[in-house]
């Protein structure tokens, strides 16, 4: 395949790219249709105004308002695509490498969904596409779609073993090759290093937790993004991983007061927000504060129950557990774990299970 082509004006999508990470999007999509009135037989320009809602999908999360139009915007663009594709047969790897693109921000939505089936279906549209692009060309910005493939490609398998038999069309799993993917993408990549940035801070937040490596790149979006609530509860996350804990209330705080006016920080105190103050709370002997926070939490979830939210729902329900125990109420904190156990799964399911066996014993004694 050929190379894909350098953007005439790789400047002026930077600077959309950055208005996007700090929540401008108005003025974001302005540039990219200045660009697409520039370039029209670009796909550039077309793909990076449909980010203009990937962002808002992850800024909405708790709501699930911004899905649809999402993939609807993406299913324009790559109907935009597959016709500048007919008419600039030259052009025809770079239109390919943001057809993937399309593609693989579709499986993310699935996947942030745990639509896993759908999530792979996409992917494979589009990792043959930038696996054919990088044996032609060494083009950073590919990697973070074979990255985010591979990646998953052994995560989920291991995390939902269920799914293996649904799956084995996925390639022959490789995580340490799409980290190593991924992190190319975020030191050398043109207009993925922040997306690949990002996806790294996930890995090491939630899915192998490594809290140093977390803190630092939660650290370098902040400090570049300011203004964007996800960067935010993020680093406010892992500095309480940290023990940095002054430096995590006080910015789990801040959150709360911008929440308090008109934006995008509202849809940020959510099941995940409040645990995760929760737990803050706690590792700094806050335990009255904690417990407020984990009730926010469960409320916030029996009001609203969505499936990727139900994790910090039911670890807030364990959490309020412990605390049950200290002061004395064992039953009902045997009632909340029994809960737990009965709808988690994994690792949370197990911690359940432990605390049960474990509060069975004292009974015994």
């Amino acid at each position: 395949m050929p190379a894909v082509h350098r953007p005439p004006d790789l400047g002026q999508l930077q600077t959309g790219a950055d208005l996007i990470y700090q929540t401008r999007f108005n003025e974001a999509r302005q540039i990219f249709q200045t660009y697409q009135k520039n370039h029209p037989d670009q796909p550039e320009g077309y793909f990076m105004e449909s980010m203009v809602f990937w962002w808002k999908v992850l800024l909405s999360r708790q709501t699930g308002e911004w899905d649809q139009t999402f993939l609807d915007e993406m299913d324009q663009t790559i109907a935009q695509l597959e016709r500048l594709m007919e008419l600039n047969p030259d052009k025809e790897a770079s239109i390919r490498f943001y057809l993937a693109g399309c593609y693989g921000f579709k499986a993310r939505l699935a996947a942030q969904k745990e639509e896993w089936i759908e999530a792979a279906t996409n992917g494979l549209h589009a990792y043959p596409i930038l696996t054919d692009l990088l044996q032609s060309t060494p083009f950073p910005d590919a990697r973070l779609g074979t990255g985010i493939f591979l990646y998953y490609a052994s995560w989920v398998p291991e995390r939902f073993p269920f799914l293996s038999r649904f799956l084995f069309f996925l390639p022959p799993a490789d995580r340490e090759r799409g980290l190593s993917d991924l992190t190319i993408a975020a030191r050398e990549g043109t207009l993925t290093q922040f997306e690949a940035s990002y996806f790294l801070l996930q890995i090491y937040m939630d899915w192998q937790p490594d809290p140093k490596k977390a803190l630092i790149l939660s650290d370098s979006l902040f400090r570049r993004f300011p203004s964007n609530p996800l960067f935010h509860q993020q680093h406010a996350i892992t500095l309480g991983k940290n023990r940095k804990l002054s430096e995590s209330r006080a910015m789990f705080a801040e959150m709360i007061r911008l929440a308090a006016s008109p934006g995008w920080y509202q849809s940020f105190l959510s099941p995940r927000f409040w645990y995760e103050y929760g737990m803050v709370l706690q590792a700094d002997g806050a335990w009255s504060e904690a417990i407020q926070s984990f009730s926010k939490s469960m409320n916030l979830y029996k009001n609203r129950p969505q499936l990727p939210m139900k994790t910090w729902y039911l670890r807030s329900m364990l959490e309020t557990g412990r605390y049950l125990t200290l002061k004395g109420h064992q039953n009902e904190a045997v009632l909340l774990w029994e809960q737990v156990a009965d709808e988690a799964s994994g690792s949370l399911r197990e911690e359940a299970i432990s605390l049960l066996k474990r509060q069975k014993e004292s009974f015994a004694q």
